[in-house]
């Protein structure tokens, strides 16, 4: 699995199963971050918030954060 880091954009999936663009704020560990919250995939505008101790989960558990899956060039 990669590692977090700080700075590394992840989704996040929130309770209601949305899924959302997020930044690594801080790491806990290889599966627990920090997250913030871009609302409405819009990074311009700031308004998010802070989600903490997410856990990592490839299933999109609800709440969760996973890597973006894999856009290939055109």
């Amino acid at each position: 699995m990669k590692q977090p880091s700080l700075g590394r954009v992840v989704h996040f999936v929130d309770e209601y199963g949305k899924e959302f663009a997020a930044l690594i704020v801080r790491v806990w560990s290889e599966q627990t971050v920090n997250l913030f919250v871009f609302p409405n995939g819009d990074p311009i505008s700031g308004h998010g918030h802070v989600e903490t101790s997410i856990v990592f989960d490839e299933g999109h558990k609800k709440p969760s954060w996973h890597w973006p899956g894999y856009v290939p060039d055109k």
